[in-house]
């Protein structure tokens, strides 16, 4: 039996600003996402080509410049995720 997964989980293409929910929820409405072909790495070994991800992401006013050049992504989108969170 031939098994195909698809996951999907958008965030709206652009800068910081769009991932605030009154805007990322208008984004969605209109059909704009952050899918589209993979930019981040070379992809070529892989059968994916089209993934979301978040571009031009900044920690700006949530993590010093010093602290953001030193971390990983993924670690810069949960301290400013965090950050958010607790803010609200």
């Amino acid at each position: 039996m031939l098994r195909c997964r698809c996951y999907l989980s958008s965030i709206p293409s652009g800068k910081q600003r769009l991932l605030q929910v009154d805007e990322f929820y208008g984004a969605l409405l209109e059909g704009r996402s952050g899918v589209s072909r993979i930019e981040g790495f070379d992809a070529g070994d892989f059968s994916t080509r089209i993934a979301g991800e978040i571009k031009e992401f900044t920690g700006d006013g949530y993590i010093d410049k010093r602290a953001e050049r030193r971390l990983d992504s993924f670690l810069k989108y949960a301290i400013v995720a965090g950050k958010k969170a607790r803010s609200e």
